[in-house]
């Protein structure tokens, strides 16, 4: 098993196969053998696994440890399930802490930190990453399936099976949000450092530009480590082993404390900027369109961007509106109309009028070719918008006349959408994306979506019958499957609306692996380096399988789109995943707290980039920034996304509910509102959230419980609270 492995594992693993190294501590397990050794002058972790396999974590890699220095260890025991004990090295004093997080038949789960407090001012380096994989008998373990990894700013783990004639899952997080001191300091980036490079596992750094400083203690790992002995490798299985480490792990990991911004106040901001400011709008002959980005004028208006903020402000207009909003609906409808190819009967990407504009500098921008998500996601928003009650002849059969368009395109395509396609033809432009694993596989959400919508509306069995035919392909999924994620939400919405009409298992089993998925492509860890230091990023989500940066259109969907879900679950009575439930609430909660920081006004001027790639910044403008990426790279490069401006809109329709003329309040938790001023909060029943009042002038009582008048309270999973007001 020596190939690919440093001269320093293959010691490692020679001295362990001769027996050569000395006991530490023996752990009392009846589940799970594992212990400290000191080997090859390291000390290590060694766990031997049900499958015939063996774990070494190096604890500390970097400097060797004496013989005499071991004998000196004394382990502490501070609560049942953890262990602590002290080293010395060349550079400093180490404290490491072993905590037994889970420890069953069926899943173990071990935390490991490492604090040091800095002797002698050094850099910190890792060559290796301190996961070794072995065999019992030392042969080369199989390659395995892997099924997760950090890609880019991503939460800092992996997941992966023992190869095919194994069985049992390895899972390993770095909680990369309790190294932030070391990642200040040594002026190094977390993007990237949690790999598998088998039968090596775990955290890498890049190469530091700054030194650890004397005095300083800093904490250089956070690593939780888990053994699964389960034998199912089916990727619907694979996404719930995986989900039960997550959850096991998550109570443990370093998060900011959750709050609630007052984002009825804040939404009204967005209105005025983006009524007011000419930057937003193009005019194209006798009427004016939302732009994409700030002050873009080089390419024509897209049907996308229009509908990106009327479906939600429709909505939003419904409960909270003022006249800008209603300006905004009134415009944006009364040109959308523009957009529709008489001849071909759909609604363009591009709007006809300007597509001279088009200049060939990105292969999509040609008014013939079309991506496919561009091409279905304006006729979902318009599908919800009639559901809403949206009034207008026009758009309605302009709708209508689509539905033929798309239903032959989709045929042709097999109900496998490619990326790119010519309009008259329907040839395959571009099939797969970088890296050429992947093709829009979440796009046949929002054709499913479509289908189901226009059966309510219509009544037209033609179009059940279309969704599900166009469900087929998505059985087989896996972990690898997502292209962008909202449209990944909505493929796991238009699913469980599809078991909800014929309790099909197929349908509820790959919706859990799409937002199973979602999870797997969030970044699960607090960034505060660099510039991040002024923003939150806890659990952030990013809107592609491969991208450096989170963005808030993508984000600002999913928020809303798990709410859907999260009903739909409850008002049905659907059996998903209790760890995906809550999950999705965490992501909403998180979400809730995080979103501000999209918006120049709340960031110091100094962070922005000097220009940006479409547009510029305008830093005083409520207009969100398209690009949240690591805490060393400048925010706003590529521009201030105008289509992302409906992140309040949504947050106000999912998360307020008004009390009175003067009064509202806030749940950071999903809710039913059984009557006007009665709610039952969403969420598994060990899930914690906050309610937050506009004013103090209302009796809140939870639970059949009067609580004393404050602005904020505690609330649970499954809390039934009643707003009493004050005669």
């Amino acid at each position: 098993m020596h190939s690919h492995l440093s001269t320093d594992i293959i010691q490692l693993i020679d001295q362990l196969k001769k027996e050569n190294y000395k006991t530490v501590i023996d752990f009392p397990n009846e589940e799970q053998n594992f212990s400290i050794k000191w080997l090859n002058g390291e000390i290590v972790l060694f766990i031997q696994t049900e499958n015939q396999h063996f774990i070494l974590h190096r604890l500390y890699p970097l400097h060797q440890i004496d013989d005499a220095d071991v004998d000196k260890i004394k382990v502490n025991k501070k609560k049942p399930n953890q262990y602590e004990f002290d080293l010395r090295t060349a550079v400093g004093s180490l404290t490491i802490s072993i905590t037994i997080i889970e420890n069953s038949s069926n899943l173990f789960l071990l935390n490991t930190q490492i604090t040091l407090k800095v002797s002698k001012e050094h850099r910190f380096k890792k060559p290796d990453r301190e996961i070794v994989i072995g065999k019992e008998d030392y042969s080369k373990p199989d390659e395995p399936t892997i099924n997760v990894h950090q890609i880019e700013g991503r939460t800092g783990h992996c997941f992966t099976d023992f190869g095919n004639r194994s069985r049992g899952y390895l899972f390993y997080l770095q909680d990369l949000g309790a190294l932030q001191k070391m990642a200040e300091h040594s002026e190094v980036s977390f993007m990237d450092t949690v790999k598998v490079e088998w039968p090596q596992v775990g955290f890498k750094l890049g190469q530091t530009k700054s030194t650890l400083q004397q005095g300083e203690e800093y904490i250089v790992y956070n690593s939780f480590l888990g053994y699964s002995n389960e034998k199912d490798k089916s990727p619907s299985k694979a996404s719930a082993v995986y989900l039960q480490f997550l959850k096991s792990a998550y109570p443990n990991l370093q998060k900011p404390r959750k709050s609630i911004p007052d984002i009825v106040d804040l939404s009204s901001k967005v209105t005025h900027d983006l009524w007011e400011h000419k930057g937003c709008w193009k005019q194209v002959e006798d009427a004016a369109y939302l732009n994409a980005y700030l002050n873009s004028y080089e390419n024509p208006p897209e049907s996308m961007v229009q509908l990106a903020i009327l479906r939600p402000l429709f909505e939003y207009q419904q409960y909270f509106g003022n006249d800008q909003s209603s300006k905004i609906i009134r415009n944006l409808t009364q040109n959308l109309p523009q957009f529709f190819d008489e001849q071909l009967d759909i609604i363009h990407r591009w709007l006809p009028a300007d597509s001279y504009l088009l200049n060939f500098d990105e292969e999509q921008k040609r008014s013939f070719i079309m991506d496919s998500w561009y091409l279905l996601y304006p006729l979902l928003q318009l599908a919800s918008l009639f559901e809403l009650g949206f009034k207008n002849e026009e758009l309605q059969n302009q709708f209508e006349r689509s539905l033929r368009y798309i239903q032959k395109a989709a045929k042709h395509f097999e109900y496998e959408w490619p990326i790119f396609f010519n309009l008259y033809t329907l040839e395959i432009l571009k099939e797969k994306g970088i890296p050429n694993e992947y093709g829009e596989i979440d796009t046949a959400g929002l054709y499913i979506l479509i289908m189901l919508k226009s059966y309510k509306l219509f009544k037209k069995e033609v179009y059940l019958t279309e969704a599900k035919r166009a469900a087929k392909p998505l059985k087989d999924i896996n972990l690898e499957s997502i292209y962008q994620s909202n449209n990944t939400a909505y493929s796991a919405e238009a699913l469980l609306e599809l078991y909800t009409l014929t309790q099909n298992e197929q349908y509820l089993q790959s919706a859990e692996i799409f937002l199973g998925n979602i999870i797997r492509n969030c970044a699960i860890w607090e960034m505060k380096y660099g510039n991040a230091k002024e923003r939150e990023s806890f659990f952030s989500l990013l809107p592609l399988k491969k991208a450096p940066y989170i963005a808030a259109f993508e984000e600002h969907e999913t928020v809303a789109i798990f709410h859907r879900i999260i009903k739909l679950i409850d008002q049905n009575q659907i059996s998903l995943n209790l760890d995906l439930v809550f999950f999705l609430n965490e992501f909403i909660q998180y979400a809730l707290l995080r979103f501000t920081s999209y918006f120049p006004p709340t960031l110091p001027d100094e962070v922005f980039a000097d220009e940006a790639k479409t547009g510029y910044v305008n830093p005083k403008l409520w207009i969100p920034i398209e690009d949240l990426g690591d805490g060393w790279e400048a925010l706003g490069q590529v521009g201030q996304e105008v289509y992302g401006s409906s992140v309040f809109f949504n947050l106000c329709i999912h998360h307020v509910v008004h009390l009175s003329e003067d009064n509202y309040m806030i749940s950071s938790l999903p809710f039913i509102q059984n009557r006007a001023k009665e709610i039952k909060i969403l969420g598994t029943t060990d899930q914690e959230g906050l309610l937050w009042l506009k004013e103090k002038n209302i009796t809140v009582e939870i639970n059949n419980q009067k609580l004393e008048e404050k602005k904020q309270y505690q609330i649970k999973g499954s809390d039934n609270i009643k707003f009493i007001s004050k005669r």
